[in-house]
């Protein structure tokens, strides 16, 4: 830097300069001129990477690369079979994602919002994105805004997002931040700083979105409680619903799991195992609860009957319903099986018929055809 600022010449108008071993105080080489704004270009990107970094790192957050992720894009385990192979999550992630940003250089796309039960992989998703790309990965929870106290959470999400408006090339998850995003017109909130964090978060949100110099998402087990400024269109790019394997996705896994089982056997256990997660269901494997997968402790927000809980979740739950309980599994599950299915949707039937309905008349509908199904 010091020969750079010490040799540069001025010919007229122009500003550059010129070889050291033959040099003239009235000539611009081009060549040279052309290797110092190289060399020019390639240190202010790294001068900012370092900057970044260090700022990431005194705000306590740790990034992770890419290469160095949990969850290889290629060990990424399809969840959704039984969709077409474009409705895929990964596929969808491939096709808005990666190829048009390989193609042209530029983020198309560069906010995601996963919503879905626990367990169905929206972190590892995220992770495989940035694995994929090679970018670093960052995973921000409410701890991390919460980090100087609840007083100063406002400053504190202030400074992360000032910091995260000036990186590139990073993936960022904001895991389970539903506190701060909350739906500003429901009755039940939460009073002091959080009443106000979503009018705040809003805008940070949106301008990181604008720059398009990174990709962020938002991952939740309870869209239906977010502001609906968070899921309208513009607000994020897109918004998936990450639920648990399908039926398909089942048998795929409980073969990845128990590679010597046959194929009977694993469709088997995939009939008695609908609205299991993937940590749910490798769990019944290796237990070697097969005969008799119920008997594992699970998630307890996993289940149809958390859907209780959730006023306006249809969408989410008729997506769930549909690739949960097919006809496979009504032909192939156990008596107890569908005994413990119907009783769960039985009482979601009878929960949304109070006049403050939970799903609409024509979710409880489907639901009671699901249940006239399963005898």
């Amino acid at each position: 830097m010091d020969w750079v600022g010490s040799t540069v010449n001025k010919v007229g108008d122009f500003r550059g300069w010129c070889n050291e071993h033959d040099y003239a105080p009235d000539r611009i080489d081009l060549w040279v001129t052309a290797q110092i704004v190289q060399f020019l270009s390639g240190y202010a990107e790294l001068r900012s990477r370092l900057v970044i970094r260090s700022s990431i790192e005194r705000a306590g957050l740790v990034t992770i690369q890419g290469a160095l992720v949990s969850m290889p894009w290629d060990k990424l385990d399809p969840t959704d079979l039984e969709k077409r192979r474009g409705d895929r999550i990964i596929n969808k992630l491939d096709s808005n994602i990666v190829k048009p940003l390989k193609k042209t250089g530029v983020l198309g796309s560069s906010s995601i919002l996963l919503y879905g039960p626990p367990g169905t992989s929206k972190t590892s998703l995220m992770e495989a994105l940035a694995q994929k790309l090679d970018w670093q990965f960052l995973q921000v929870t409410p701890a991390d805004f919460l980090l100087a106290g609840e007083q100063q959470v406002e400053a504190r999400a202030t400074l992360l997002f000032e910091i995260l408006k000036r990186a590139e090339r990073l993936v960022v998850l904001f895991d389970e931040i539903d506190e701060f995003l909350l739906d500003r017109e429901a009755e039940e909130r939460p009073g002091g700083i959080f009443r106000f964090m979503t009018t705040s978060m809003l805008p940070k949100l949106q301008s990181l979105k604008s720059r398009r110099k990174l990709i962020f998402g938002i991952a939740t087990n309870y869209k239906e409680r977010l502001d609906e400024a968070i899921t309208r269109l513009g607000r994020v790019d897109h918004d998936w619903a990450v639920l648990p394997p399908d039926f398909e996705s089942r048998v795929a896994l409980i073969q990845k799991f128990e590679p010597d089982i046959d194929d009977a056997s694993a469709r088997s256990i995939s009939a008695n195992t609908p609205f299991f997660s993937y940590l749910e269901l490798k769990r019944a494997v290796s237990v070697n609860a097969r005969s008799d997968p119920w008997k594992i402790i699970r998630h307890p927000t996993a289940r149809p009957v958390a859907y209780i809980n959730r006023p306006g979740s249809d969408e989410e739950f008729l997506a769930l319903l549909n690739t949960q309980i097919n006809d496979l599994v009504i032909s192939g599950a156990s008596a107890k099986t569908k005994k413990a299915l119907k009783n769960q949707l039985k009482e979601l039937s009878q929960k949304s018929s109070v006049p403050d309905e939970l799903f609409s008349k024509a979710t409880i509908k489907k639901i009671e055809k699901v249940i006239a199904r399963l005898g």
